[in-house]
Parts: structure tokens; sequence; C-alpha cells
């Protein structure tokens, strides 16, 4: 986490100050990012919820440490591009789909039920302390040793990433086989469980439209800092009800699926995000935009209070799927 939050900053740190780049092209790369959600999102769920999800991680975290690896290294030999970065940028988002989904759908094997919300907690708080922390380390070491070591700084992240998954030394049971391997059908019992959810609908639109307002604010948010104040800044954003209350409300044998269906909207929304605050940056200026996003960041709220989640006092618990006849 700490790698990653660094390499927020430092990607795009790398486009304005290295290659020059406008904030188009900021936006761009942000979007490039997060667009691997819209793309293999549902069907990577499928997949996942068939592994082992240990060994899925480990191969996300060594082909992020190469991708990322390759940055420090084209701007040593003079050959590095804006296109190479979004290739990275979208190699790289492709890798952290597939670690989310079998990170989410780990947690539960290695804690159970009832300790989900204290591994949630500690999770999240490392998660927030590595979001603070990274973006200021991220300025630190572009004023030290130039924009791309933030990068070098995160591909060296994931091989120790790597190194602490290979000693987590809980067994983890092979995934049952279904009958048919249809991938169409398991994706859409993952859609078909969360569509007419009362509480996992409103959460998934809630946290599109709130992704759209970030991510349009952060997208330039970098040139903004690089241009105007030389430093990174960061956002705390803390998750545990929701994640504790997906472990423990959804079906372990649909976890992935279902995860994949939410953060397809929810991480698609990010690209739009990024493109929308890189537009609005170059037609507006930065930050007329920033404000804008603010404002819809305020109004993603509309969602939550329109829904049930406003009068209800606890969430529900384990929710049986619906059975769905085959086609």
């Amino acid at each position: 986490m700490l790698g990653g939050s660094v390499a927020a900053v430092a990607l795009p740190l790398v486009a304005v100050v290295t290659l020059r780049a406008g904030t188009l092209a900021v936006g761009l790369l942000t979007a490039a990012a997060w667009l691997p959600w819209l793309v293999i999102g549902l069907p990577a769920g499928a997949w996942v919820d068939r592994l082992r999800k240990r060994p899925v991680m480990l191969a996300c975290d060594v082909v992020s440490m190469a991708v990322f690896a390759s940055v420090p290294v084209a701007a040593w030999l003079g050959g590095l591009t804006m296109a190479h970065l979004l290739v990275v940028a979208t190699a790289g988002g492709a890798a952290k789909v597939f670690f989310t989904l079998a990170y989410r759908a780990y947690l539960p094997i290695l804690v159970g039920g009832d300790r989900l919300l204290d591994a949630n907690t500690k999770l999240q708080c490392s998660e927030s302390a590595a979001q603070i922390a990274g973006p200021g380390l991220a300025g630190l070491l572009a004023q030290a040793f130039g924009a791309v070591s933030g990068v070098l700084a995160d591909a060296v992240s994931f091989g120790v990433s790597a190194l602490c998954l290979r000693s987590v030394r809980t067994r983890e049971p092979r995934p049952p086989a279904p009958a048919e391997r249809r991938l169409l059908k398991e994706i859409l019992d993952g859609v078909r469980f969360v569509v007419p959810d009362p509480y996992l609908r409103p959460l998934t639109l809630f946290s599109a439209l709130s992704n759209v307002a970030l991510m349009g604010y952060h997208s330039i948010q970098v040139v903004f800092l690089a241009r105007e104040l030389g430093a990174g800044a960061g956002v705390v954003a803390s998750n545990i009800l929701t994640s504790t209350f997906r472990q423990r409300y959804c079906p372990p044998e649909l976890f992935a699926r279902i995860t994949a269906g939410t953060s397809a909207l929810n991480y698609g929304a990010v690209p739009l995000g990024g493109l929308l605050g890189g537009t609005l940056g170059e037609a507006l200026g930065v930050r007329e935009t920033m404000w804008l996003m603010a404002c819809v960041q305020l109004g993603a709220l509309v969602v939550l209070l329109l829904s049930p989640i406003r009068r209800a006092r606890d969430f529900p618990f384990i929710r049986s799927p619906r059975p769905t006849p085959d086609k």
C-alpha cells in the first residue's frame, strides 16, 4: 500500500516534471491505471473464485514489480515516453484488479467471520497510514533523487509484499470446481446478487459517484502541487465498515464475483473521473475544476440518504444467493 501510494503521485510527477506533460495527459494516465476495472473486472472475479488466492496475489506482485521497474530503467537509458507510462499504468492496473479481488476474498479465509471487523480495522488503519505517508514520501524522493525514484520505490515495495505473502502459513483450501465452467453465467451470478440488493446497490452507486469526483480532483491535483507548490498531498479514506459488511453478508463462493460486480462500477468510474478532471482542467483551469469536483463529492451523499442505509442501525448478516435457472 505504501509503494502504491507513492506511485499514485510518482507516475504523474514523472509525466509532469520529466516529460513536461499537460493536464489532459496526466488525466489520461490516471484513467489508464483504472481502466482495467471496466475491461476485465467482471471476468476477473469469476476467475479468482476458481483459484487459490495467495498464488494469484504473488503473481500480481511479481508482474507489478517488473512493469514499474521498467520506468526508472527507461528513464536512465533516455528512452522514457508518455506511451510507456500509459502502458505501465494499464498493466499495473490490471495486476491490481486481480490482487484486490483475491486479497478481499483471502482475508475471511485467514481470520474467520468473528474476527473480520478487527482484521479490517488493522488493515484499513495501515492503509490510511500509507496513504498519508506515501505522497509526502514521493515528494521527498522526487526532490532528493528525481521523479522516477518514487516509481522505483513502488517496484521494490511489490518485492517486499511478495516476501511477506510467502511467509503466510495458513493452509488455503482449494475452491470447489463448478459443475460447468461457463464464464458468462458465473459473472451474471455476481451481478444478480448486487443489483436487487437494498444495501449493496446504493453503496455501489455512492462509491461510483464519489470516485468520479475524487479522481477528477486528484488526477489534476498533482499538476497543481507540482507547478504551484512543489510538494505532494494525500487523502485518507476508511472503508472498514463497508469491507466487513460485504465479507459477512456475501456468500463465500460468490464473494470475488460480487466484489468484481461492485468494483467494476466503483473503480470503473475512476477513469471517467480522470478524463473529466483532465478535460475540465484544460478548459476551466486547475483550481476551478478542483472546486467543482469537491462539490460533486458532497452531492454523492444524496444516494445514501435516499437508501435504506439511512434508517438502518446495523447491517444484516449473510444473505443466501437466489437460485438462478441455467440457460
